[in-house]
């Protein structure tokens, strides 16, 4: 890919490692601004890991910042973005191009403070993402623990649920979709004037020309069956439908993608691998 210019870039044997500026201090204490000092890095917090990939949460100078490392990336995904006629580089350069186009299209994303990708042109190839905390964000889930009472009437949960929409729209607007769009992927912040939304864990996000129904419809499935019943009921759904097209009644577009939306998170709810996922064994 085309690695920002604004970047500062250390190559080695091993691998090329991009550091932000704005970072580069907590990188080199930290000890990753090496290929392979990074994905020999032992310390931090548990965040999350299976055999694919694992996540850690570092600190420096009381910033969080989350270390993800692709230590065995599935081939299938960048073959998808081969048949693409995407050129298919590591997952954590392709996670970092969607944080670029995602906030160019006006959605929030974490910080990006170092991207390393192993030597090689193997479509498995090695590779770690270096990202900043979100500040004054809250998860999803924490955000709607701390909103109480106020979301138990439909007019408190309005101007969440238009908001939420506007986020979706914008992100397909700007040609990207988020097959992984779930609910603990979601972190929210109060403005003056409403909220703002995040998205995290964009390695598996992919920009087309244009977002097709299927894209619509799996993305919007995984919010469907995450986002709970107390944050948004059958009323608040249409709602956000009708916000998402921009419209105040719910067309036959509308009506279409809610069944299909319906459908696919029936399907998706039956499989063991998103029960386990949510802990419900």
């Amino acid at each position: 890919m085309e690695p920002d210019a604004s970047f500062l870039v250390n190559p080695s044997p091993a691998g090329t490692v991009w550091v932000n500026p704005a970072h580069r201090r907590a990188v080199e204490t930290l000890s990753l601004e090496r290929f392979g000092e990074a994905m020999r890095f032992v310390g931090g917090e548990r965040a999350d890991a299976n055999r694919k990939r694992s996540v850690v949460r570092v600190r420096f100078e009381g910033r969080g910042f989350f270390l993800k490392r692709f230590t065995d990336p599935p081939a299938k995904d960048a073959l998808g973005r081969l048949f693409r006629l995407q050129r298919p580089g590591t997952h954590a350069e392709h996670e970092w191009k969607m944080v670029r186009s995602l906030a160019a299209a006006g959605v929030g994303v974490p910080e990006v403070a170092a991207v390393g990708a192993e030597a090689g042109s193997g479509l498995r190839r090695r590779s770690f993402l270096l990202t900043a905390e979100l500040e004054g964000y809250a998860p999803l889930g924490a955000y709607l623990e701390g909103k109480g009472d106020a979301f138990k009437l439909p007019s408190g949960r309005r101007g969440f649920i238009e908001d939420l929409a506007g986020l979706v729209k914008r992100m397909h607007e700007g040609g990207i979709s988020h097959p992984d769009l779930y609910s603990w992927h979601l972190f929210v912040r109060e403005t003056g004037e409403g909220r703002d939304f995040a998205l995290i864990d964009l390695h598996r996000a992919v920009r087309r020309k244009r977002i097709s129904l299927y894209d619509a419809v799996r993305d919007l499935s995984g919010l469907h069956l995450t986002v709970p019943p107390e944050a948004a009921g059958r009323t608040d759904r249409v709602r956000f439908l009708r916000a998402y097209f921009g419209s105040d009644r719910l067309g036959g577009a509308g009506k279409r993608l809610a069944r299909k939306v319906g459908k696919r998170s029936r399907r998706i709810a039956s499989r063991r691998r998103f029960r386990e996922a949510r802990g419900e064994g």
